[in-house]
């Protein structure tokens, strides 16, 4: 369908974007991917086979990183609005979507600074985490187990938030939903009226 065509930066098929990234698919979910299949059929399929985890872990990787993190911000504020949040959960959150907006290295510092050590995990401060995770040359072997690490942190980070809401099952089609309008463009970031104060 076309309307589930994720409007990524650099358009691959459902199966390029398997073999180019590592994901967390479950088995059934692998069995759906064929070769030349876009990336909006393999999702329809997935809604269709209520694979629902499947189908976030799959919108994560398919968006560009900048893309993934917003899309974590979206879902964590549709579920647990900033203005309810506790203090920590709140300069969590506040850095990561000052991080989205202007995503320079000062303000990756200043994320990863405030998340480095916490004594629990929250959804905003998971996503914070993947926001600030350093950008530095892996080594092999890392390298050849395709991992992104910022896009895996944001979709923990998602599934996370979709234990705040009411049926899980719910809240994951909502997540699914903001996933595939942030991948064409429908909810952009914009820049906020208030700055992150920097230590």
């Amino acid at each position: 369908m076309k309307d589930l065509e994720p409007a990524i930066d650099h358009y691959v098929s459902a199966s390029e974007l398997t073999e180019r990234e590592f994901t967390k698919l479950s088995p059934p979910a692998v069995a759906m991917v064929k070769e030349g299949q876009s990336c909006g059929e393999l999702i329809e399929q997935l809604l269709h086979a209520q694979l629902l985890e499947d189908a976030l872990e799959f919108i994560g990787h398919a968006l560009p990183v900048r893309h993934s993190i917003w899309w974590g911000c979206c879902c964590i504020a549709d579920v647990t609005p900033p203005a309810s949040m506790n203090e920590r959960d709140r300069k969590a959150f506040s850095a990561t979507f000052r991080w989205v907006v202007e995503p320079t290295e000062l303000h990756r510092e200043y994320v990863h600074r405030l998340t480095r050590i916490v004594g629990t995990i929250s959804a905003p401060v998971m996503l914070a985490r993947a926001a600030g995770f350093p950008s530095m040359p892996l080594p092999e072997p890392l390298i050849s187990l395709k991992r992104e690490f910022r896009k895996e942190g944001a979709i923990s980070a998602v599934n996370l938030a979709t234990l705040e809401g009411e049926e899980v099952d719910l809240v994951q089609r909502r997540f699914i939903k903001i996933g595939l309008d942030v991948s064409q463009g429908k909810i952009v970031w914009k820049k906020p009226t208030t700055g992150v104060e920097h230590e």
